[in-house]
């Protein structure tokens, strides 16, 4: 799979800018935010890439946040595709239309290859959005670590 390696994409510098803007957006919210970044699906799900970021959204423990607040970008690189993907909690409170129009956002920067600029602006967005409805409370904790998640299918 040369060529699809996710180093090929992110930087250690990048991956570390999107954390750090991870890490601000968690703390006035408490939602969790996770971005992960896979080579390709898993074979069985055949590019199914729904299938895929719903299996990654239970693979990273992000069902089992407190206030089922967990929002999920999984970007698979083979595909140029990428998933949003929120919680029970979320999708009760935020409309599919907002959804829409991050994807759409999101789809304009990776198609011109700002693969860093888009997860980090989509971050940001997503918790502007989250601090509305689930403001951080004093007894929040952070529940998943907000390293950005390499792995699978190189």
């Amino acid at each position: 799979m040369s060529g699809h390696g996710v180093s090929n994409y992110f930087s250690d510098s990048d991956l570390q800018r999107i954390k750090k803007i991870i890490q601000e957006t968690e703390s006035k919210t408490s939602g969790e935010i996770r971005v992960k970044v896979i080579g390709k699906c898993d074979d069985d799900l055949a590019r199914d890439i729904y299938r895929q970021a719903i299996r990654e959204f239970e693979r990273e423990g992000l069902h089992n946040t407190r206030d089922k607040t967990g929002v999920l970008l999984l970007v698979v690189i083979e595909d140029r595709r990428f998933q949003i993907l929120g919680d029970l909690g979320i999708y009760s409170k935020i409309p599919q239309w907002y959804w829409n129009e991050m994807a759409r956002g999101l789809s304009v920067l990776f198609k011109m290859g700002d693969y860093t600029n888009g997860i980090c602006h989509l971050v940001q967005d997503v918790g502007k959005e989250l601090m509305v409805f689930f403001p951080r409370q004093m007894n929040d904790v952070n529940e998943l670590t907000d390293d950005v998640i390499l792995g699978g299918k190189e």
